[in-house]
């Protein structure tokens, strides 16, 4: 489907109610006695008093879920609304005005807002900040109030509703000054707690990722660390806790919403334009929130496409400690509505409405949908475990590679046969594989049920073998690895094993790893990771060859820190790492996609 040229243009337009089938309710209802649509007379006489306005402070909509597209706050264009551009600038004020507390209500004037829009300018706003998380109840709603100018045609003021006790008790409007000093250590301590999240994120990502690889690890990080909130699923809305991001990140469990609004985040942080899709039942309630996201890839010749993607069901088809799949990972609109469209839920028919923007194909029918494993990007390769169907098959090992477009893209690099019990007496096997997969130093780790595996990309071969002891009648089902070490989870085999997956210990492979170093623009980028933490840091010396000059660095390294250098001949490079002793920390290393060997 072609972009729509009209809503489209200059890449600002990002949201637009009208290319959905029908008309956004926002699953929402004003409060009664009370009307979306203000009055002529409404004139704006007080800055941020209400009660001084003419005619009523008239009732916004309460809503769990919403789609929108956003963008970063800080690249050019904006996100468009309808005929409404809601700009950059907008969502920074309003991030701005809601974490500084000055007044309680946010002023707007200068944005132009039709009065016919807000519900939806509010819902991106709300959903992109999350920051302003007391804005919105664990659940997903959230409430608010609106005054427009003379003619009722702009909103000038909203006034959203508190979840914190900060509101004046005399007034009912202004912010008390106490009542915000008793709360803003709870505040200050909840944002850093974002901040420190997103950072732990970002180690992932280096800067000469694409687009698709950067998704890749903002899908596995969330679906290795969290978990779905499925007691809450079959609550009433609104005694549902988990869809928000901050419940999320408190209590490692939520729901859609929660996942996407993460996801959604994370994509702004790094610069991708995103997108929130919502499907409804037949009655128009809510009943899925997903992610679309526009991204750049080698196998689509780097051309930005927009492609579905959902975190959620990613996690759930076998959610567990350290489990994901790539099954609704970077899908076309036409792959997407397979599953997600028209399709029947008990009694009900969920849809979503038309997407007007032009969604890539290329990945629709790629091997990795259907992996045991998480894909792993590394050294511009993709890794990923796929089981063949059948007691006869393996599962084998593949290397992926995106600059391809024929089948020489995939590389089977090494192939095993393990059996997961479905009884406890070892009698009948599930017809599936059930591991992770993590590369650290050029090794990729991946579980049998018993053992953990470690294939080298350097020699080509398995190099490591090492039985993983667990209790009596259970079994590997998950890995990942964090820092210098792999985390491991368990289950008791039976049924139902794959669904109960528990952390069952941690391994550590090495006390110091270098993850594939890149140049991007004179920039040597590496990313260090030591079995050190920020109170006890590790010392590490290495010296780079640039051309015909050498550059020596020594200094404290902490797990999970880039080191940013710059050089002159990206092409030319050699580098070297050891510790006080002259102890190598490696004897080989990735850089820009090539082996390197000391020796």
């Amino acid at each position: 489907m072609k972009i729509n040229a009209k809503l489209y243009g200059a890449l600002a337009c990002l949201l637009c109610t009208s290319v959905f089938a029908s008309p956004i309710s926002i699953a929402a209802e004003s409060e009664p006695g009370n009307t979306n649509e203000i009055s002529a007379g409404s004139e704006l006489i007080s800055v941020h008093d209400p009660e001084s306005l003419e005619g009523e402070l008239y009732e916004g909509s309460k809503s769990d879920a919403t789609v929108l597209f956003t963008e970063n706050v800080t690249s050019d264009g904006g996100v468009s609304l309808m005929s409404y551009e809601i700009t950059p600038s907008l969502l920074e004020s309003f991030q701005e005005q809601t974490t500084s507390f000055e007044y309680s209500g946010i002023d707007v004037t200068k944005f132009k807002i039709p009065v016919s829009d807000i519900d939806d300018v509010y819902s991106t706003l709300i959903l992109s900040s999350p920051k302003s998380y007391y804005l919105m109840k664990d659940n997903g709603t959230y409430f608010y109030s609106y005054v427009s100018d003379k003619k009722g045609e702009y909103v000038t003021y909203i006034y959203p509703e508190y979840q914190i006790d900060i509101i004046s008790d005399e007034d009912g409007y202004s912010i008390d000054p106490a009542k915000l000093n008793a709360v803003m250590p709870e505040i200050e301590e909840t944002w850093q707690m974002i901040d420190n999240e997103v950072k732990q994120v970002f180690w992932y990502v280096s800067a000469s990722m694409t687009d698709a690889e950067k998704l890749i690890q903002f899908h596995n990080y969330i679906n290795f660390n969290f978990k779905y909130a499925y007691d809450e699923y079959s609550k009433p809305q609104e005694e549902r806790t988990g869809n928000s991001l901050v419940y999320l990140l408190k209590n490692r469990t939520g729901m859609c919403q929660a996942y996407a609004m993460f996801m959604n985040y994370l994509a702004m942080q790094s610069g991708l334009k995103t997108a929130f899709v919502t499907s409804y039942d037949q009655n128009g309630a809510p009943y899925h929130m997903w992610n679309l996201v526009e991204a750049r890839s080698y196998t689509a010749d780097m051309e930005p496409y927009w492609y579905h993607l959902d975190s959620t069901w990613d996690d759930t088809l076998n959610d567990g400690f350290g489990v994901t799949n790539m099954k609704y990972f970077l899908l076309s609109d036409a792959a997407m509505r397979v599953s997600h469209d028209n399709i029947v839920v008990g009694n009900s028919t969920i849809t979503y409405g038309d997407i007007e923007v032009e969604t890539g194909t290329c990945f629709d029918n790629e091997l990795w949908h259907d992996s045991a494993s998480p894909l792993v990007p590394f050294a511009y390769k993709w890794y990923f475990i796929k089981h063949l169907s059948g007691d006869n098959e393996p599962s084998t090992l593949y290397e992926y590679d995106p600059t391809k477009t024929d089948s020489s893209r995939y590389t089977e690099l090494f192939s095993y046969k393990e059996r997961w019990y479905a009884d406890p007496d070892g009698n009948t096997a599930f017809d599936n594989t059930y591991t992770g997969l993590g590369c650290i130093n050029g090794w990729l780790c991946f579980n049998g049920p018993k053992t953990l595996y470690a294939y080298n990309l350097h020699t080509g071969k398995l190099s490591e073998k090492t039985p993983i002891e667990t209790q009596q009648g259970y079994a590997v089902y998950s890995c990942y690895i964090s820092g210098t070490s792999l985390h491991y989870g368990v289950a008791k085999s039976g049924p139902d094993a794959y669904k109960n997956i528990v952390e069952g210990g941690e391994i550590k492979l090495t006390d110091f790893a270098i993850s594939e170093s890149r140049v991007t623009d004179g920039i040597l980028h590496i990313r260090f990771a030591t079995d050190s933490s920020g109170e006890d840091p590790h010392n590490i010396n290495f010296l780079i060859r640039d051309g015909g000059s050498y550059k020596v660095w020594n200094g404290t390294i902490i797990n999970k820190q880039h080191v940013q250098i710059p050089v002159n001949n990206p092409n030319d490079l050699e580098l070297f790492f050891w510790d006080d002793n002259m102890k190598p920390y490696t004897t080989y290393y990735y850089l820009n996609g090539n082996y390197h060997d000391y020796n």
